[in-house]
Protein backbone atom coordinates (compact mmCIF):
# COMPACT_ATOMS: atom_id res chain seq x y z
CA UNK A 1 0.00 0.00 0.00
CA UNK A 2 2.78 2.41 0.85
CA UNK A 3 6.08 3.20 2.51
CA UNK A 4 7.04 5.58 5.28
CA UNK A 5 10.58 6.68 6.01
CA UNK A 6 12.00 6.09 9.49
CA UNK A 7 11.82 8.93 12.00
CA UNK A 8 13.84 9.65 15.14
CA UNK A 9 13.84 6.86 17.68
CA UNK A 10 12.06 8.92 20.37
CA UNK A 11 13.52 6.77 23.18
CA UNK A 12 12.40 3.55 21.51
CA UNK A 13 8.79 4.63 21.06
CA UNK A 14 8.40 6.25 17.62
CA UNK A 15 4.90 7.04 16.38
CA UNK A 16 3.96 6.50 12.75
CA UNK A 17 0.80 7.05 10.80
CA UNK A 18 -0.25 6.23 7.25
CA UNK A 19 -3.47 6.82 5.32
CA UNK A 20 -4.78 4.12 3.00
CA UNK A 21 -6.47 6.18 0.28
CA UNK A 22 -8.06 3.07 -1.21
CA UNK A 23 -9.51 1.65 2.01
CA UNK A 24 -12.87 -0.08 1.84
CA UNK A 25 -15.80 1.39 3.76
CA UNK A 26 -15.97 -2.06 5.37
CA UNK A 27 -13.35 -3.69 7.58
CA UNK A 28 -9.73 -3.52 6.40
CA UNK A 29 -6.90 -5.89 7.34
CA UNK A 30 -3.31 -4.70 7.64
CA UNK A 31 0.14 -6.05 8.45
CA UNK A 32 3.20 -3.85 8.88
CA UNK A 33 6.55 -4.82 7.42
CA UNK A 34 9.44 -3.00 9.05
CA UNK A 35 13.21 -3.12 8.93
CA UNK A 36 15.24 -2.62 12.10
CA UNK A 37 18.34 -0.42 12.27
CA UNK A 38 20.34 -3.67 12.12
CA UNK A 39 18.76 -4.41 8.72
CA UNK A 40 16.50 -7.24 9.94
CA UNK A 41 13.03 -7.37 8.30
CA UNK A 42 10.14 -8.15 10.64
CA UNK A 43 6.33 -8.25 10.36
CA UNK A 44 3.66 -7.17 12.80
CA UNK A 45 0.68 -9.35 13.58
CA UNK A 46 -2.35 -8.79 11.34
CA UNK A 47 -4.70 -6.09 12.60
CA UNK A 48 -8.26 -5.27 11.57
CA UNK A 49 -9.27 -1.62 11.23
CA UNK A 50 -13.04 -1.19 11.45
CA UNK A 51 -15.20 0.57 8.90
CA UNK A 52 -13.49 3.77 7.82
CA UNK A 53 -16.66 5.57 6.71
CA UNK A 54 -20.25 5.49 7.77
CA UNK A 55 -22.92 4.28 5.40
CA UNK A 56 -23.14 7.66 3.74
CA UNK A 57 -23.43 8.37 0.06
CA UNK A 58 -19.71 7.68 -0.30
CA UNK A 59 -19.04 5.20 -3.10
CA UNK A 60 -22.76 4.56 -3.60
CA UNK A 61 -24.54 4.91 -6.90
CA UNK A 62 -27.54 7.22 -7.13
CA UNK A 63 -30.55 5.23 -8.31
CA UNK A 64 -33.92 6.49 -9.53
CA UNK A 65 -36.70 4.13 -10.54
CA UNK A 66 -40.41 4.23 -11.29
CA UNK A 67 -42.81 1.69 -9.84
CA UNK A 68 -44.99 0.26 -11.19
CA UNK A 69 -43.99 0.46 -14.83
CA UNK A 70 -46.25 0.24 -16.76
CA UNK A 71 -48.32 2.48 -14.52
CA UNK A 72 -51.63 1.09 -13.29
CA UNK A 73 -54.44 3.00 -11.57
CA UNK A 74 -52.88 6.35 -12.56
CA UNK A 75 -50.27 6.55 -9.76
CA UNK A 76 -46.51 6.15 -9.91
CA UNK A 77 -43.93 6.05 -7.20
CA UNK A 78 -40.59 7.66 -8.03
CA UNK A 79 -38.05 6.04 -5.74
CA UNK A 80 -34.68 7.78 -5.33
CA UNK A 81 -31.80 6.19 -3.45
CA UNK A 82 -28.42 7.72 -2.55
CA UNK A 83 -29.21 11.09 -4.11
CA UNK A 84 -27.58 14.09 -2.43
CA UNK A 85 -29.87 16.10 -0.18
CA UNK A 86 -31.24 19.08 -2.07
CA UNK A 87 -33.99 20.56 -4.19
CA UNK A 88 -35.03 18.77 -7.37
CA UNK A 89 -37.47 19.39 -10.19
CA UNK A 90 -39.63 16.60 -11.58
CA UNK A 91 -40.99 17.13 -15.07
CA UNK A 92 -43.00 14.61 -17.07
CA UNK A 93 -43.19 15.04 -20.84
CA UNK A 94 -45.30 13.18 -23.38
CA UNK A 95 -43.96 11.54 -26.53
CA UNK A 96 -44.02 14.83 -28.47
CA UNK A 97 -42.12 16.73 -25.76
CA UNK A 98 -44.99 18.61 -24.10
CA UNK A 99 -44.67 19.03 -20.32
CA UNK A 100 -47.70 17.44 -18.66
CA UNK A 101 -46.45 17.56 -15.05
CA UNK A 102 -44.00 19.82 -13.23
CA UNK A 103 -43.21 19.89 -9.51
CA UNK A 104 -40.36 20.83 -7.19
CA UNK A 105 -39.42 18.43 -4.40
CA UNK A 106 -36.88 18.37 -1.60
CA UNK A 107 -34.90 15.19 -1.14
CA UNK A 108 -33.80 15.15 2.47
CA UNK A 109 -33.20 11.46 3.10
CA UNK A 110 -31.12 8.68 1.59
CA UNK A 111 -34.18 6.80 0.32
CA UNK A 112 -37.29 8.72 -0.69
CA UNK A 113 -40.47 7.68 -2.47
CA UNK A 114 -42.44 10.40 -4.25
CA UNK A 115 -46.02 9.56 -5.24
CA UNK A 116 -47.25 11.22 -8.46
CA UNK A 117 -50.91 11.22 -9.55
CA UNK A 118 -51.28 10.65 -13.29
CA UNK A 119 -55.00 9.83 -13.42
CA UNK A 120 -55.72 12.68 -15.87
CA UNK A 121 -53.03 11.66 -18.38
CA UNK A 122 -53.62 9.75 -21.61
CA UNK A 123 -52.50 6.17 -21.89
CA UNK A 124 -49.18 6.45 -23.72
CA UNK A 125 -45.43 6.58 -23.17
CA UNK A 126 -43.86 9.37 -21.08
CA UNK A 127 -40.46 10.52 -19.89
CA UNK A 128 -39.84 11.65 -16.32
CA UNK A 129 -36.95 14.10 -15.94
CA UNK A 130 -35.44 14.47 -12.47
CA UNK A 131 -33.18 17.57 -12.39
CA UNK A 132 -30.99 18.73 -9.52
CA UNK A 133 -30.03 22.31 -8.66
CA UNK A 134 -26.95 22.22 -10.90
CA UNK A 135 -28.95 21.07 -13.94
CA UNK A 136 -27.89 17.42 -13.95
CA UNK A 137 -30.71 15.20 -15.17
CA UNK A 138 -31.85 11.63 -14.82
CA UNK A 139 -34.40 10.60 -17.48
CA UNK A 140 -36.71 7.64 -16.95
CA UNK A 141 -39.25 6.30 -19.44
CA UNK A 142 -42.57 4.78 -18.44
CA UNK A 143 -45.92 3.78 -19.87
CA UNK A 144 -49.21 5.07 -18.44
CA UNK A 145 -51.45 2.04 -18.98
Amino acid sequence: IGTQAAIANNNGNPAYSFTDNNASINNNWYRIKFTTTAGVTEYSSIAMVGAVAEEANINKVAIAKINPNPVVNGNINLQVENYPIGNYNIKIVNNIGQAVYNANVKINTNNKIINIDLKDLCKTMYKLILRNETGEEKILSFINY
